[in-house]
């Protein structure tokens, strides 16, 4: 891990310890914090798919111990809707293409990493979905 992606984890780290520390009815209803299994796993998953010069995302909770992780750059948009480990829902929308795209993810995230070079970095092509 480089020293830029490190600092990212470590802000990406203060985040999910920030979001389990949630306690019940954060939201004004029946919020939960964000479920361990869910944190680790987020954790897990960013510091696969992040390059050196990935910005940090913003993390928000859900109210099922669930999180999306999203990143919102002049390239285009990027969600990750983390329901339990192994079950992401990924969206991406780019500013110079047309269709947006959508997946269900349990173990490949290698199309989600092409993604978020193109949205973080402006890498010339728009990668098509598996």
């Amino acid at each position: 891990m480089t020293a830029s992606s490190s600092s990212l984890m470590d802000a990406v780290l203060a985040k999910l310890t920030a979001l389990r520390r949630l306690t019940y009815g954060w939201d004004g209803y029946r919020g939960m914090a964000v479920s361990y299994e869910n944190a680790y796993f987020a954790a897990q998953l960013l510091s696969q798919i992040c390059g050196a010069n990935t910005p940090t995302p913003a993390i928000v909770p859900g109210s099922a111990g669930d999180l999306q992780i999203e990143w919102h750059t002049v390239h285009g948009d990027l969600e990750l809707h983390i329901v339990k480990p192994y079950d992401v829902r990924a969206f991406v929308s780019f500013t110079d293409y047309e269709n947006d795209e959508e997946l269900s993810l349990t173990r490949d995230f290698s199309q989600v990493a092409k993604w978020l070079l193109v949205i973080t970095e402006g890498a010339g092509v728009i990668p098509a979905a598996a």
